[in-house]
């Protein structure tokens, strides 16, 4: 058997270019699911993501982005249940 789940999700992104070179914005998500009844659990998950990001053009050649991510997931079961919180910094080059 598979295990059946219904998703509704929706979501805000905005993005603001700071200058001619720099770019900011930010993600909000939530999502629900709620999974078929099984004879051990009753699952339902409340999940809300948030994520700020920025990029910059430092020259022709270098690009720098970062990012940072929380995500917050609420669940009837604790084994499902967490928070995590991820950053993330990157150089690109084009060459």
């Amino acid at each position: 058997d598979v295990y059946k789940r219904q998703r509704y999700e929706f979501g805000f992104q905005y993005l603001s270019k700071r200058s001619q070179k720099t770019l900011l914005g930010g993600v909000i998500e939530y999502r629900r699911s709620d999974y078929e009844r099984v004879a051990s659990q009753d699952r339902v998950d409340d999940r809300l993501r948030v994520k700020l990001k920025g990029e910059h053009q430092l020259d022709d050649l270098w690009r720098i982005k970062a990012e940072l991510l929380y995500a917050d997931n609420r669940s009837s079961e604790n084994e499902y249940e967490y928070h995590k919180y991820e950053a993330r910094v990157s150089a690109n080059a084009l060459f």
